[in-house]
Protein backbone atom coordinates (compact mmCIF):
# COMPACT_ATOMS: atom_id res chain seq x y z
CA UNK A 1 0.00 0.00 0.00
CA UNK A 2 1.04 3.59 -0.51
CA UNK A 3 2.34 4.92 2.82
CA UNK A 4 1.54 8.58 2.25
CA UNK A 5 -1.42 10.91 2.47
CA UNK A 6 -3.42 11.15 -0.74
CA UNK A 7 -5.68 14.09 -1.49
CA UNK A 8 -9.41 13.68 -1.92
CA UNK A 9 -9.14 14.41 -5.66
CA UNK A 10 -6.55 11.64 -6.05
CA UNK A 11 -8.65 9.18 -4.04
CA UNK A 12 -11.67 9.99 -6.20
CA UNK A 13 -9.73 8.92 -9.29
CA UNK A 14 -8.39 5.74 -7.68
CA UNK A 15 -11.85 4.61 -6.49
CA UNK A 16 -10.50 1.96 -4.10
CA UNK A 17 -8.32 0.26 -6.71
CA UNK A 18 -5.68 -1.98 -5.10
CA UNK A 19 -2.19 -0.41 -5.16
CA UNK A 20 1.00 -2.30 -5.97
CA UNK A 21 4.49 -0.79 -5.68
CA UNK A 22 6.91 -1.10 -8.61
CA UNK A 23 10.52 -0.53 -7.61
CA UNK A 24 12.26 1.05 -10.62
CA UNK A 25 15.40 2.02 -8.74
CA UNK A 26 15.10 5.76 -9.33
CA UNK A 27 16.20 7.78 -6.34
CA UNK A 28 13.35 9.70 -4.74
CA UNK A 29 10.76 8.45 -7.20
CA UNK A 30 7.94 5.99 -6.64
CA UNK A 31 5.75 4.11 -9.07
CA UNK A 32 2.55 2.29 -8.18
CA UNK A 33 0.07 0.36 -10.28
CA UNK A 34 -3.53 1.11 -9.31
CA UNK A 35 -5.67 -1.80 -10.41
CA UNK A 36 -4.90 -2.89 -13.94
CA UNK A 37 -5.50 0.44 -15.69
CA UNK A 38 -3.69 3.26 -13.85
CA UNK A 39 -0.11 4.18 -12.95
CA UNK A 40 0.75 6.57 -10.11
CA UNK A 41 4.11 8.32 -9.99
CA UNK A 42 5.39 10.28 -6.99
CA UNK A 43 8.50 12.39 -6.54
CA UNK A 44 9.82 15.55 -4.90
CA UNK A 45 7.69 18.71 -5.20
CA UNK A 46 7.71 20.20 -8.70
CA UNK A 47 9.61 17.38 -10.34
CA UNK A 48 6.69 15.80 -12.22
CA UNK A 49 5.23 18.97 -13.74
CA UNK A 50 7.18 18.63 -16.98
CA UNK A 51 6.12 14.99 -17.32
CA UNK A 52 2.48 16.00 -16.87
CA UNK A 53 2.82 18.78 -19.46
CA UNK A 54 4.52 16.55 -22.03
CA UNK A 55 2.13 13.63 -21.56
CA UNK A 56 -0.82 16.01 -21.91
CA UNK A 57 0.67 17.45 -25.09
CA UNK A 58 1.47 14.13 -26.78
CA UNK A 59 -1.58 12.09 -25.76
CA UNK A 60 -3.84 13.49 -28.53
CA UNK A 61 -1.25 12.31 -31.09
CA UNK A 62 -1.44 8.75 -29.78
CA UNK A 63 2.17 8.86 -28.59
CA UNK A 64 1.67 8.88 -24.83
CA UNK A 65 -0.63 7.56 -22.13
CA UNK A 66 -3.32 9.94 -20.95
CA UNK A 67 -2.35 12.10 -17.97
CA UNK A 68 -5.40 12.10 -15.69
CA UNK A 69 -4.20 14.12 -12.73
CA UNK A 70 -1.26 16.11 -11.36
CA UNK A 71 -0.89 17.77 -8.02
CA UNK A 72 2.03 19.20 -6.08
CA UNK A 73 2.29 19.62 -2.33
CA UNK A 74 4.61 17.88 0.10
CA UNK A 75 5.16 15.51 -2.82
CA UNK A 76 4.24 15.47 -6.51
CA UNK A 77 1.61 12.99 -7.66
CA UNK A 78 1.01 12.13 -11.33
CA UNK A 79 -1.68 9.67 -12.45
CA UNK A 80 -1.52 8.15 -15.94
CA UNK A 81 -3.52 5.59 -17.87
CA UNK A 82 -1.60 2.33 -18.08
CA UNK A 83 -0.51 1.32 -21.56
CA UNK A 84 -0.90 -2.11 -23.09
CA UNK A 85 2.15 -4.27 -23.61
CA UNK A 86 5.70 -4.30 -22.26
CA UNK A 87 8.72 -2.10 -22.64
CA UNK A 88 11.21 -2.62 -25.46
CA UNK A 89 13.58 -4.34 -23.02
CA UNK A 90 11.22 -7.26 -22.49
CA UNK A 91 12.57 -10.69 -23.47
CA UNK A 92 10.06 -10.89 -26.33
CA UNK A 93 11.22 -7.67 -27.93
CA UNK A 94 14.96 -8.10 -27.37
CA UNK A 95 14.76 -11.55 -28.96
CA UNK A 96 14.17 -10.03 -32.41
CA UNK A 97 16.55 -7.04 -32.65
CA UNK A 98 15.94 -6.41 -36.35
CA UNK A 99 12.19 -6.09 -35.91
CA UNK A 100 12.74 -4.05 -32.74
CA UNK A 101 15.15 -1.68 -34.49
CA UNK A 102 12.60 -0.92 -37.19
CA UNK A 103 9.82 -0.36 -34.65
CA UNK A 104 11.96 2.04 -32.61
CA UNK A 105 13.12 4.00 -35.64
CA UNK A 106 9.59 4.38 -37.00
CA UNK A 107 8.21 5.64 -33.67
CA UNK A 108 11.12 7.99 -33.03
CA UNK A 109 10.42 9.58 -36.41
CA UNK A 110 6.70 9.81 -35.64
CA UNK A 111 7.43 11.68 -32.43
CA UNK A 112 9.83 14.07 -34.12
CA UNK A 113 7.28 14.79 -36.85
CA UNK A 114 4.90 16.33 -34.29
CA UNK A 115 4.74 20.11 -34.66
CA UNK A 116 6.65 21.93 -31.91
CA UNK A 117 4.38 24.98 -32.19
CA UNK A 118 2.21 24.15 -29.18
CA UNK A 119 4.72 22.02 -27.30
CA UNK A 120 5.35 23.04 -23.68
CA UNK A 121 8.19 25.55 -23.74
CA UNK A 122 11.01 23.51 -22.27
CA UNK A 123 13.96 24.53 -24.44
CA UNK A 124 16.54 21.77 -24.19
CA UNK A 125 19.23 23.25 -26.45
CA UNK A 126 19.35 26.32 -24.21
CA UNK A 127 19.75 24.03 -21.19
CA UNK A 128 22.65 22.12 -22.79
CA UNK A 129 24.43 25.34 -23.74
CA UNK A 130 24.03 26.81 -20.26
CA UNK A 131 25.33 23.70 -18.51
CA UNK A 132 28.30 23.31 -20.86
CA UNK A 133 29.35 26.96 -20.68
CA UNK A 134 29.05 26.97 -16.87
CA UNK A 135 31.92 24.51 -16.38
CA UNK A 136 35.58 24.57 -17.30
CA UNK A 137 37.36 21.56 -18.74
CA UNK A 138 38.83 20.67 -15.34
CA UNK A 139 35.42 20.76 -13.67
CA UNK A 140 33.91 18.24 -16.08
CA UNK A 141 33.90 14.54 -15.28
CA UNK A 142 34.27 12.06 -18.15
CA UNK A 143 32.43 8.73 -18.42
CA UNK A 144 33.38 6.89 -21.64
CA UNK A 145 30.56 4.34 -21.20
CA UNK A 146 28.29 6.85 -22.96
CA UNK A 147 30.59 7.55 -25.91
CA UNK A 148 33.01 4.68 -26.50
CA UNK A 149 30.55 2.85 -28.78
CA UNK A 150 31.04 5.79 -31.17
CA UNK A 151 34.82 5.76 -30.83
CA UNK A 152 35.06 8.62 -28.32
CA UNK A 153 37.28 7.29 -25.54
CA UNK A 154 39.23 10.27 -24.17
CA UNK A 155 38.09 13.35 -22.26
CA UNK A 156 40.10 15.74 -24.48
CA UNK A 157 38.49 14.23 -27.57
CA UNK A 158 34.97 14.49 -26.13
CA UNK A 159 35.53 18.08 -25.02
CA UNK A 160 36.75 19.21 -28.45
CA UNK A 161 33.81 17.54 -30.22
CA UNK A 162 31.35 19.11 -27.78
CA UNK A 163 32.94 22.57 -27.89
CA UNK A 164 33.05 22.66 -31.69
CA UNK A 165 29.58 21.20 -32.20
CA UNK A 166 27.28 22.59 -29.54
CA UNK A 167 26.77 25.92 -31.33
CA UNK A 168 25.39 24.06 -34.36
CA UNK A 169 22.58 22.27 -32.53
CA UNK A 170 19.03 23.21 -33.46
CA UNK A 171 16.00 23.79 -31.26
CA UNK A 172 13.04 22.90 -33.46
CA UNK A 173 11.94 19.34 -32.67
CA UNK A 174 9.69 17.77 -30.03
CA UNK A 175 11.93 15.45 -28.00
CA UNK A 176 11.31 12.64 -25.57
CA UNK A 177 14.42 13.64 -23.64
CA UNK A 178 15.20 10.10 -22.41
CA UNK A 179 14.65 7.92 -25.47
CA UNK A 180 15.98 4.70 -23.98
CA UNK A 181 14.44 1.30 -24.66
CA UNK A 182 12.56 1.03 -21.33
CA UNK A 183 10.55 4.12 -22.33
CA UNK A 184 9.14 2.59 -25.54
CA UNK A 185 6.00 0.55 -24.80
CA UNK A 186 5.20 -2.18 -27.32
CA UNK A 187 2.57 -4.88 -27.56
CA UNK A 188 4.20 -7.64 -29.63
CA UNK A 189 6.18 -4.95 -31.50
CA UNK A 190 3.09 -2.75 -31.97
CA UNK A 191 3.87 0.62 -30.42
CA UNK A 192 1.46 1.73 -27.69
CA UNK A 193 3.19 4.88 -26.40
CA UNK A 194 6.16 6.62 -24.80
CA UNK A 195 6.46 6.76 -21.03
CA UNK A 196 8.65 8.82 -18.66
CA UNK A 197 8.51 12.13 -20.50
CA UNK A 198 9.89 14.19 -17.62
CA UNK A 199 12.98 15.25 -19.60
CA UNK A 200 11.07 16.18 -22.76
CA UNK A 201 10.78 19.48 -24.58
CA UNK A 202 12.06 21.19 -27.72
CA UNK A 203 15.57 20.67 -29.01
CA UNK A 204 17.76 18.91 -31.57
CA UNK A 205 16.46 15.52 -32.80
CA UNK A 206 19.91 13.97 -32.55
CA UNK A 207 19.72 14.00 -28.75
CA UNK A 208 16.92 11.42 -28.84
CA UNK A 209 18.70 9.49 -31.58
CA UNK A 210 21.86 9.32 -29.49
CA UNK A 211 20.00 7.95 -26.47
CA UNK A 212 18.14 5.37 -28.55
CA UNK A 213 21.39 4.18 -30.12
CA UNK A 214 23.20 4.09 -26.78
CA UNK A 215 20.35 2.14 -25.19
CA UNK A 216 20.24 -0.36 -28.07
CA UNK A 217 23.98 -0.91 -27.71
CA UNK A 218 23.62 -1.30 -23.93
CA UNK A 219 20.65 -3.67 -23.98
CA UNK A 220 21.53 -5.71 -27.09
CA UNK A 221 25.27 -5.83 -26.22
CA UNK A 222 26.19 -4.74 -29.74
CA UNK A 223 26.10 -1.63 -31.90
CA UNK A 224 25.28 -3.60 -35.06
CA UNK A 225 21.60 -2.58 -35.04
CA UNK A 226 22.16 1.18 -35.05
CA UNK A 227 22.10 1.34 -38.84
CA UNK A 228 18.77 -0.53 -39.01
CA UNK A 229 17.35 1.92 -36.46
CA UNK A 230 18.59 4.98 -38.39
CA UNK A 231 17.38 3.54 -41.70
CA UNK A 232 13.88 3.09 -40.29
CA UNK A 233 14.02 6.61 -38.86
CA UNK A 234 15.25 8.10 -42.16
CA UNK A 235 18.99 8.16 -42.80
CA UNK A 236 18.67 11.36 -44.83
CA UNK A 237 17.35 13.14 -41.72
CA UNK A 238 20.30 12.24 -39.53
CA UNK A 239 23.78 13.66 -39.01
CA UNK A 240 26.27 11.32 -37.32
CA UNK A 241 28.46 14.24 -36.30
CA UNK A 242 25.61 15.70 -34.25
CA UNK A 243 25.03 12.30 -32.64
CA UNK A 244 28.74 12.32 -31.71
CA UNK A 245 28.32 15.78 -30.23
CA UNK A 246 25.62 14.47 -27.92
CA UNK A 247 27.66 11.38 -27.04
CA UNK A 248 30.43 13.76 -26.03
CA UNK A 249 28.17 16.07 -24.04
CA UNK A 250 26.55 13.21 -22.15
CA UNK A 251 29.91 11.56 -21.44
CA UNK A 252 31.00 14.89 -19.90
CA UNK A 253 27.95 15.01 -17.67
CA UNK A 254 26.07 17.73 -19.57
Amino acid sequence: MMNMHLSESTMNILRNRPLFRENLGRSGAGVWYAGDDLVIKTNAPGTLKRAYDMHSFLFPSGLSPEALHYESGETDVLILRRLEGESAVSKTHLSDPERLSHALGNEAFRLHAVSAENCPKYYLTNEWNERFSAKSFDELEFDPSYSSFLGITEKDQAYEIAKNGIAHLSQDTVLHGDMCLPNFMLNDFRFTGFIDLGEGGIGDRHYDLFWAMWSMNYNLKTNKWSEAFLSAYGREKTDMEKIRVFASLVSLGI
